[in-house]
């Protein structure tokens, strides 16, 4: 899987737990000199190993890249996703603050490092990165550093501010609609609007959050606070099948066994 492919599918899947990084902005570019190359073999490599939950050799093949050109801001991405993936915060700041720097301009790097300060609670600066990457218009990918940035709200206690940039995007046809709904019918649910939060926990079931297991528990959640018994139970099954060896499967048995 090459680096730009491994983007787009960590995308939904470190959404809620971790990161939520873009694709297009963080593509590789292509390289002529062979040093280059021999970086973009390892990068793929890396970028395959992560892709298939082999955070070791993931690491490993990152290293080597970085052996060959420690210039290029790919392989110290890739660590910090690594490094996300293993619940280790403070590596993987510290290597995509070195994507970062080798790669200024890059939405994509000021994306995860942003993402990666408001997790440890430097709001400033990473206020300062999401609001350059969501409000430049040459980023493709301006809706996940937006939804970002409305998760930076949140944590300043601002709801109603991160709740109209995520209606912007849930209201819309982007790609990201159906995970910006996620997040604000987590809002909605918050102040007990569970009509509403049914309504947008339904859409982030669908399309491209088909596979947003949180979504999924989150409007079974929603249907027994409207007190649809039925319909709560067979979306607790359809959790338990669709997702049998996940936290959140156990979750819905536990919650199964309490309502039969």
């Amino acid at each position: 899987m090459e680096f730009r492919t491994l983007l787009c599918a960590v995308g939904i899947f470190l959404a809620t737990s971790q990161l939520l990084t873009g694709c297009s902005s963080s593509k590789k570019s292509p390289s002529s000199d062979p040093i280059s190359k021999q970086a973009d073999t390892y990068i793929d490599l890396a970028s395959q190993a992560l892709s298939e939950g082999d955070i070791a050799e993931a690491l490993t093949h990152a290293d080597t890249a970085i052996e060959r050109d420690p210039k290029r801001y790919e392989p110290y991405y890739l660590k910090a996703l690594a490094y996300s993936q293993k619940d280790q915060p403070v590596p993987a700041l510290e290597f995509a603050e070195i994507a970062l720097k080798n790669s200024p301009q890059n939405n994509g790097v000021k994306n995860m490092v942003g993402r990666l300060l408001m997790e440890q609670g430097q709001l400033t600066r990473a206020e300062r990165l999401l609001t350059e990457a969501a409000f430049d218009l040459k980023n493709p990918d301006s809706d996940v550093s937006k939804i970002n940035l409305s998760q930076l709200h949140l944590k300043k206690n601002k709801p109603q501010d991160a709740k109209k940039i995520l209606s912007e995007i849930a209201d819309s046809a982007s790609p990201q609609s159906c995970l910006a709904a996620y997040f604000r019918g987590k809002i909605y649910a918050t102040g007990n609007a569970w009509e509403l939060a049914k309504k947008d926990f339904e859409s982030a079931t669908k399309l491209n959050c088909s596979k947003l297991i949180e979504a999924h528990l989150s409007l079974s959640h929603a249907l027994l606070k409207l007190n649809q018994k039925q319909e709560a139970i067979l979306k607790l099954k359809e959790v338990e099948s669709l997702f049998p060896h996940s936290s959140e499967a156990e979750q819905a048995r536990h919650q199964l066994k309490s309502l039969q």
